[in-house]
């Protein structure tokens, strides 16, 4: 009491102080705005809509297929999954063992979802037809989804997509090493962006051409075979001219089950992430990945695997006991690598 009677002001040392204590505040809210601004993509693994979905749609019961994983898909800056079968009410089916479609509603559904790509360089993507491929293109770009890895041509089927954001340009193509008779995009045939014939003078023409004004290619396969855990001898050649070529990262889809991941010459490689939304019958087919990279202008910087689970034939982020099941796998199945995967998923990319 007796220095507020001296008659000097207590907050005056405060205000005359004010432009120095604003320097540290602004000093420090700035010391994060030094990192460099980095791109966030995820990606998910097959996308698979049955006789499940499809029913639980019509009664009005399915409004979302992809709820339980949207922390990780809100963190990210661009998602993309791979998409079997044909969003259309088109077609005829084709003479094999397994085929899906489904109405063209789900197009929206996956928007809604927060899908920001997906790739149809796959083996299902013609299983109505050429009509039924039209109209699942059509009814993806309808709904803001950017299909890529098939097309009304070859030329369109290997276009890759430019993704951009905060002066960072990524470059992907979708590409199948899994081709049924009949599913290969041709000069006037609708079809798939298949590895076969010339396909990676097409690839190297487009990279050679627009490889070094990105700050990543990134190549999303179908490739493997259906229910192992282990990569291939047809995967890894296949790897082996995707290196060629120069991507930055390889991520791939179809075995149904979650694959290896490794850093080869520099790149990311996700032998298969597993599936997405099925309705599988085995637990190993319910256990799935998502990748998400994060990628500066300097490239990729870092990877982080989030298991998930599958559920009512919908994904989930895996509670802590089945993450460590599914991380644990991944590690063994990753050779030397596998022991550098953390327990909350991340790998180094920098080898």
């Amino acid at each position: 009491m007796g220095n507020m009677g001296s008659g000097r002001c207590w907050f005056c040392p405060l205000f005359l102080y004010f432009p120095f204590f604003c320097g540290i505040v602004f000093f420090c809210a700035g010391w994060g705005s030094s990192h460099k601004p980095f791109v966030r993509i995820l990606f998910g693994g097959d996308v698979i809509l049955g006789r499940h979905h499809i029913d639980s749609w019509r009664k009005g019961r399915l409004t979302s297929l992809l709820t339980g994983i949207h922390q990780p898909i809100g963190e990210a800056d661009f998602t993309v999954v791979n998409l079997e079968g044909c969003l259309s009410v088109r077609g005829q089916r084709a003479e094999k063992e397994y085929t899906f479609r489904a109405p063209p509603q789900f197009a929206r559904i996956l928007r809604q979802d927060g899908v920001d790509l997906a790739s149809l360089a796959n083996n299902h993507s013609r299983d109505f037809g050429a009509d039924a491929l039209l109209d699942t293109l059509a009814h993806l770009r309808r709904e803001g989804i950017v299909p890529f890895g098939a097309g009304p041509n070859r030329d369109s089927a290997f276009q890759p997509v430019f993704l951009q954001k905060s002066g960072i340009r990524l470059l992907l193509f979708g590409l199948t090493e899994i081709v049924p008779v009949g599913f290969e995009a041709g000069p006037n045939r609708p079809g798939v962006a298949a590895m076969r014939g010339d396909w990676e003078s097409v690839v190297a023409h487009k990279m050679q051409k627009w490889g070094d004004s990105v700050a990543a290619a990134i190549a999303f396969v179908h490739w493997g075979t259906e229910g192992s855990f282990h990569s291939d001898n047809r995967q890894r050649r296949a790897l082996q001219a995707l290196l060629r070529l120069g991507f930055d990262a390889i991520v791939g889809h179809h075995p149904h089950r979650p694959q290896g991941i490794g850093v080869v010459n520099g790149s990311v490689v996700a032998y298969s992430l597993g599936n997405l939304v099925h309705t599988p019958t085995s637990l190993w087919g319910r256990r799935g990945l998502l990748l998400s990279l994060d990628v500066t202008a300097d490239g990729i910087q870092s990877a982080r695997l989030i298991p998930i689970l599958i559920e009512g034939g919908l994904p989930t982020v895996a509670h802590q006991e089945e993450k460590q099941i599914i991380l644990e796998k991944v590690r063994q199945v990753s050779g030397s690598l596998g022991h550098q995967i953390a327990d909350d998923g991340a790998f180094p990319v920098n080898l």
